[in-house]
């Protein structure tokens, strides 16, 4: 694993140019990475651990605000048109400061989403995997 090979391949779901220039940047940013750094390491080192999301119907009320792929836009969340549900297992499924949200099926697999800040008590829908780091890891 000591050579990566980098190459922009645009995403069919990505369709306006603001979301091409930075998943461009975003792949520059990688490369300027592993020039400076140069020892790749496997993901598993970096991770507390991953999880699908809370399986629910949104509803127009409840006790947590269920985050799902399509409420991420344009690379922000706007909370106040999040939907609701009721988790009845919010330990496992409450979003934390610096999870990163990853489609996992649709036309929009592989988006991926940092939660800067979430909102008290949000929860993440099934059809997103939260990957949780590890408190050594600078997401940043």
């Amino acid at each position: 694993m000591s050579q990566l090979n980098f190459e922009f391949i645009p995403l069919t779901f990505i369709s306006n140019e603001q979301e091409i220039k930075r998943q461009i940047r975003n792949t520059l940013i990688l490369i300027h990475l592993f020039e400076k750094y140069r020892k790749p390491v496997r993901l598993e080192t970096l991770l507390d651990n991953t999880q699908y999301g809370y399986i629910a119907s949104a509803q127009t009320s409840g006790k947590n605000r269920f985050l799902r792929i399509s409420d991420i836009q344009g690379g922000k969340v706007n909370w106040n048109t999040v939907p609701y549900c009721d988790c009845d297992d919010e330990k496992t499924y409450v979003l934390q400061k610096d999870d990163i949200l990853v489609a996992r099926t649709g036309g929009t697999t592989g988006k991926s989403f940092k939660i800067d800040l979430p909102e008290p008590g949000a929860v993440f829908a099934g059809y997103l995997i939260r990957l949780r780091t590890k408190s050594s890891v600078n997401v940043d």
